[in-house]
């Protein structure tokens, strides 16, 4: 039975089977660098604005940076296609995609007003909602 991308591109089952492994790798070492930086054993990645405003930023006092903005930050079970994953992962594994801790007050004054401020990347494909 085949599978299909967004783009309509057939997907065989090792290659969803891969981007699942993919995802499971980036989401662990995300987490586990998230739990780094804000010393929170256990700590885990949230993936909605507001999630992500509450408990990354004003909660842990942590940014993500480094997060493409030509992919929409979502969920990673929701990202389609390995190759966005592969790039998330490879952006992570280099650095280049990491979290910081956040000192700036105006960066935390904007997220108590507003948790789209604070997002990581844009959070819709351009659809008008």
């Amino acid at each position: 039975m085949a599978v299909f991308r967004a783009q309509g591109d057939p997907l065989r089952v090792d290659d969803a089977q891969q981007d699942i492994k993919m995802r499971g790798e980036l989401r662990g070492l995300m987490d586990g660098g998230l739990a780094n930086v804000s010393s929170v054993a256990g700590a885990q990645m949230a993936y909605t604005a507001k999630r992500y405003c509450t408990t990354i930023v004003l909660q842990y006092r942590i940014k993500l940076v480094g997060w493409p903005d030509d992919i929409v930050f979502d969920d990673l079970s929701r990202i389609a296609g390995g190759e966005r994953i592969s790039r998330l992962l490879a952006l992570w594994k280099s650095g280049s995609m990491h979290f910081v801790p956040l000192t700036d007050p105006a960066e935390l004054d904007a997220a108590k007003k507003d948790p789209l401020l604070v997002a990581p990347a844009r959070l819709h494909r351009g659809v008008a909602l």
